[in-house]
């Protein structure tokens, strides 16, 4: 009885951690997405526009070669909600377990996917 007990709590245990670890929205950039949300601002500061595909994964594979990232300039047909068109972005920094996303129009981050 007392080893079912046991299993059980740390089952539940085990499902609090992977809970904790789900996905959540933050209001600061974590640093695993901090040099690319760097990189698009400055980029857009400069050009007056956003980079295009080609030109943030060339700034990707030599800056941060080892690195899996994702860049949107335009909204994905799987999210409710996008800032200013030509304006804001999405990027996302995969961090070990999963992919953390940083949305511009609001400055807050994410872990999870888009589809």
């Amino acid at each position: 009885m007392s080893l079912v007990f046991n299993l059980s709590r740390v089952t539940w245990l085990l499902l609090a951690s992977l809970t904790f670890i789900g996905c959540s929205r933050q209001p600061s950039v974590p640093r695993e997405v901090a040099p690319l949300v760097s990189y698009v601002e400055t980029f857009r500061s400069s050009h007056g526009r956003l980079p295009s595909a080609a030109e943030f994964q060339e700034w990707a594979s030599k800056n941060h070669p080892d690195k899996k990232f994702q860049y949107y300039s335009e909204k994905p047909a799987s999210l409710p909600e996008w800032g200013k068109p030509g304006t804001d972005f999405i990027a996302g920094a995969w961090d070990g377990i999963c992919f953390v996303y940083y949305q511009s129009w609001d400055k807050k981050t994410y872990d999870g996917a888009i589809q």
